[in-house]
């Protein structure tokens, strides 16, 4: 083989090794330019600012690329984020600091929405606030030491000095059962969060008794934060172009959703509700939800709360002692 040959060989070999190591999940793959994100999400109320930055063109406006990824539940929120097979999902953000304290790569990049739940009883049920539960029977379909639970027994506790652990009797089933159950007689009311709540009131068979809203108010607190957008340090330093522009335009779309009401019927349609008044109930349950604040001092107030929530589940942590720098990075947020 001559010298000319054998030199060529080389050059294809050595840029065919180089090459096989730039695979999909190689950092290295993503150019600097890349603008394709991929996007997990559940389906549901989760799904509205995506929906509504589809509606009005955000996505082409923003000259982003998006995938989205139905996701099925929570947990597989969890597995798709840590394992890099998505680039943004949106969950609660306590489950990712421990993730992120133990040596993993999750952080939150941008808020998304307080929590909205609330309790509804029969519309004939003689309870007409959270005291006249005690020792009552709420159905659930959160653990004890699910987040959505420990605001509830949170704020029963500051409000009227209730033990919501000891003082009602929480009975724990899938939501489909759960109104079945009240029916029958076998629960007295029953802990909802959207759209389910709507679904409930729509019809004037129930009615609500409590508002996680109405309740921190009551207390002088905000309502913790229940969704943010989620990342990962590999799709910061690949794709920080294509998160900037993504955040800026879900942030865009929070805003259409909190001041736009002819969006809401559409939005309705998503999770099968329909009628003037089901649009009407969701629309003013989530309006006010969406948060647009993003700073230091915003997540200061929110660390302080969700500790004082932690003291409540006596030893069990939910939160690091102490957030892993950078968990929270406030770079690729315009408010």
């Amino acid at each position: 083989m001559s010298k000319k040959r054998l030199y060529l060989l080389l050059i294809v070999c050595f840029f065919g090794v180089s090459l096989s190591g730039l695979g999909k999940d190689s950092p290295r793959a993503f150019a600097a330019g890349d603008q394709t994100l991929n996007i997990g999400v559940l389906k549901g109320t989760q799904f509205f600012p995506i929906a509504a930055m589809q509606s009005k063109g955000l996505e082409k406006k923003y000259g982003l690329d998006l995938k989205i990824i139905p996701m099925a539940s929570p947990a597989a929120i969890h597995i798709a984020i840590t394992g890099h097979q998505v680039d943004v999902a949106f969950s609660t953000w306590q489950t990712y600091a421990v993730g992120r304290s133990k040596g993993g790569d999750p952080l939150v990049i941008a808020p998304v929405n307080y929590y909205v739940n609330g309790i509804i009883v029969k519309k004939d049920s003689p309870a007409k606030s959270l005291k006249d539960l005690i020792g009552k029977k709420i159905g659930t379909s959160y653990g004890p030491g699910h987040g959505t639970a420990l605001i509830l027994q949170y704020a029963a506790k500051k409000e009227f000095g209730l033990d919501a652990a000891t003082q009602f009797e929480l009975r724990e089933a899938a939501t489909p059962l759960l109104l079945g159950l009240l029916e029958k007689g076998e629960l007295d009311a029953v802990y909802l969060g959207e759209p389910n709540l709507t679904k409930t009131l729509a019809g004037g068979k129930y009615r609500q008794i409590w508002d996680v809203d109405v309740a921190f108010k009551n207390i002088g607190k905000v309502v913790p934060l229940q969704l943010c957008a989620v990342t990962t340090d590999q799709t910061m330093r690949t794709k920080k172009d294509a998160l900037k522009k993504f955040i800026t335009a879900y942030g865009e779309a929070k805003n259409i959703l909190t001041t736009d009401d002819q969006i809401w019927p559409e939005l309705a349609k998503e999770v099968n509700l329909k009628g003037d008044e089901e649009v009407g109930l969701l629309k003013k349950s989530l309006q006010s939800s969406y948060v647009q604040t993003w700073n230091k001092s915003f997540i200061d107030n929110e660390l302080k709360l969700n500790y004082e929530i932690a003291d409540l589940q006596k030893g069990v942590k939910f939160i690091p002692d102490k957030i892993p720098e950078g968990f929270f990075s406030f770079s690729l947020y315009n408010k």
